[in-house]
């Protein structure tokens, strides 16, 4: 009962603000919207989560495989398990820049972070 009330309260002093209180309602939006930014605080938690647990499966795995490959004396393995990495990696991070270059995927110079010196 007491959480009823103390919404009827709150109701009434955003229709009713009391003398010299102006700023009662944005403070309650604002309250009323951190669920919202919680949740997708959480959101970007998860899809950050996925993402790593996406490298770890297709990128950082095959790169151990192919140290292994390497240790057993392996050399062809190892070569194949290093390709399979580098085709992963280069998918994550043309998934993970496809946002900024659009749906055309990378193109030659799209991850440089300065110019060459050519």
């Amino acid at each position: 009962m007491g959480l009823v009330l103390a919404a009827i309260d709150r109701a009434r002093g955003l229709l009713y603000p009391a003398p010299g209180e102006t700023d009662s309602t944005a403070a309650w939006l604002e309250e009323a919207d951190a669920p919202h930014r919680y949740q997708d605080a959480l959101d970007l938690l998860h899809d950050r989560r996925i993402k790593a647990l996406k490298i770890n499966d297709d990128i950082v795995q095959r790169l151990a495989m192919a140290k292994l490959a390497l240790d057993l004396n392996r050399p062809d393995e190892s070569a194949a398990h290093l390709e399979e990495a580098l085709v992963a990696s280069r998918q994550i991070i043309s998934d993970l820049t496809s946002v900024h270059t659009g749906e055309r995927g990378l193109g030659p110079g799209d991850l440089r972070t300065e110019p060459s010196e050519e």
